[in-house]
């Protein structure tokens, strides 16, 4: 009975490598250049809300590309329409666009002013299915360095040639000029820490490659 509870530990350590060999083992990104497929991508956030919950958000206009010339030589651009920002309530979105009458309009994006949000990469480290992506995020007119990790999803040749990643960072939108800043008694009714958060599915651009 011993030997065989060591036989059937070894089988299953030996099946859990292997299974974990598997997971990471995604297709490399083939050279080319690929673009935000908007049917299957989103760049949202959340942010918390009088302290105790959040509110998630997206944008619902924007474009981005990925240029892979190989593994380890890979750049992202990126930019979003201010004014498609959205958190599922219009009073809300008013607001954090600027086109609400009875607010300031330079309490959030001021998107009439500042109309798109960018991001490119500087730096892109990709190992196995792990993916860390540097660049310069521009919103309002400010740009600051910041840092996306997450995981990278693979390739797969499926109604064009698709690549795919989930990223997050977190950034201080006051470091950005989204300055709105009114308090209860429990605290900030906006925290100031948004987490940004991406999932993105880019198509190869058969005009490009």
């Amino acid at each position: 009975m011993k030997r065989f509870l060591l036989l059937a530990s070894a089988l299953f350590l030996a099946s859990a490598c292997v299974l974990r060999a598997d997971a990471v083992a995604v297709a490399p990104p083939p050279p080319g250049t690929y673009q935000f497929d908007p049917a299957h991508t989103e760049l949202g956030f959340k942010v918390v809300h009088l302290v105790i919950s959040h509110v998630n958000g997206k944008f619902d206009t924007f474009e981005g590309s990925i240029v892979v010339k190989s593994p380890t030589r890979i750049s992202v651009n990126a930019s979003a329409d201010a004014a498609s920002v959205d958190t599922g309530n219009e009073m809300r979105d008013a607001h954090l666009r600027g086109t609400d009458p009875n607010k300031p309009k330079d309490d959030f994006f001021y998107a009439e002013k500042y109309p798109k949000l960018t991001f490119k990469s500087t730096k892109v480290t990709l190992d196995g299915d792990q993916l860390t992506v540097v660049g310069d995020l521009t919103i309002r007119g400010v740009t600051k360095r910041v840092t996306f990790n997450g995981t990278y999803g693979g390739y797969v040749n499926a109604m064009g040639e698709r690549i795919a990643a989930s990223l997050t960072s977190t950034i201080n939108r006051k470091d950005f000029g989204l300055k709105f800043n009114y308090a209860i008694e429990a605290g900030p009714v906006v925290g100031d820490n948004v987490e940004l958060l991406l999932d993105v599915e880019a198509v190869k651009d058969v005009k490009k490659n």
